[in-house]
C-alpha cells in the first residue's frame, strides 16, 4: 500500500520527474475487518495534505461517472469498495462498461488512481484482474503476533507497563 498508493500521492513531483505513472488501478483484497476501509481514510488524509482530490464512492456502480469527474480535478484518487459486487461471474454489458472505463483510452495519460476493495478475490472475473486494468493486487491480511505487538506499543504511547513476555502473550492472543 505504501509503494502503490501512498508514494505517488506523497512524492508526486518525483514521480512526474522520472515519468513514473500516476494512472493506476489498485485492488486491496482480504477478509472483513483487516483495514481495507481504513486505508480509504488514510488515503484521503494523504490526498488532502498533498494536493490530490479524493473521491469515495458509496457504490462501485458510479465508477464510470466518478472517473470522468476526477479527470477534471486531477491528480485524483477514486476509492470504491466491493468491486466483486459488479465484476463477478460471467461477463455482462454492465461489467464490460466498468472494465472499459477502468481501461479508458481517454484516461491513459492522466494522474488518476482507482483503488478498489474486495472481500472475495476468488469471485472476481479474470478480465478484471489482468495487467493494464490493475497494476497491483495487494493482499490485506489480519495482523500477526509481531504486528499486534507493534500496534499495542504504538497506540499505548508508553502508558502500558507490560514486560516483553506479557506483551508477547497478549499479542499472540490478539493475533488473528
Amino acid at each position: 500500500v505504501q509503494d502503490a498508493v501512498f508514494t505517488p500521492i506523497e512524492k508526486t513531483d518525483y514521480c512526474r520527474k522520472y515519468s513514473i505513472p500516476r494512472k493506476r488501478g489498485i485492488l486491496l483484497a482480504g477478509p472483513y475487518g483487516t483495514g481495507k476501509s481504513l486505508t480509504a481514510t488514510v488515503t484521503a488524509k494523504k490526498c488532502e495534505s498533498n494536493g490530490w482530490t479524493f473521491i469515495y464512492l458509496a457504490s462501485v456502480n458510479q465508477l464510470h461517472q466518478a472517473i470522468y469527474f476526477a479527470q477534471q480535478y486531477s491528480p485524483a484518487v477514486i476509492f470504491a469498495e466491493d468491486i466483486d459486487s459488479v465484476v463477478s461471474g460471467s461477463r455482462t454489458e454492465s461489467m464490460n462498461d466498468i472494465l472499459n472505463t477502468i481501461d479508458g483510452i481517454d484516461t491513459k495519460n492522466t494522474e488518476l488512481m482507482v483503488v478498489l476493495t474486495t472481500n472475495h478475490l476468488e469471485n472476481i472475473n479474470q478480465a478484471m484482474l489482468r495487467p493494464g486494468r490493475l497494476d497491483a493486487v495487494i493482499s490485506v491480511r489480519p495482523p500477526d503476533t509481531e504486528a499486534v505487538k507493534s500496534l499495542i506499543k504504538l497506540y499505548s504511547r508508553g502508558v502500558l507497563r507490560a514486560t516483553d513476555d506479557e506483551l508477547q502473550t497478549v499479542s499472540a492472543r490478539l493475533a488473528c
